[in-house]
C-alpha cells in the first residue's frame, strides 16, 4: 500500500512539475510521515516531533 502510495506522489509532482527542491521537500516529509525508521529527519533545522503524532 505504501509503494502505491509513493507512486502516486512521485507521479503528481513530475505531472505537476514541482522543482527538485520542492519535490525533496514533499518526499522528506513522507518519509517522516511513514517513520521509515531512519533518525535522519530529527537533525533537520526546524523538524518539530509533535506536528507528526
Amino acid at each position: 500500500e505504501a509503494d502505491c502510495l509513493l507512486d502516486t506522489l512521485e507521479n503528481y509532482l513530475h505531472k505537476h512539475k514541482f522543482c527538485s527542491e520542492c519535490k525533496l521537500k514533499v518526499l522528506e516529509a513522507y518519509d517522516i510521515l511513514l517513520d521509515n525508521g531512519d533518525n535522519k529527519h530529527r537533525d533537520k533545522k526546524g523538524y518539530c516531533p509533535a506536528l507528526y503524532e
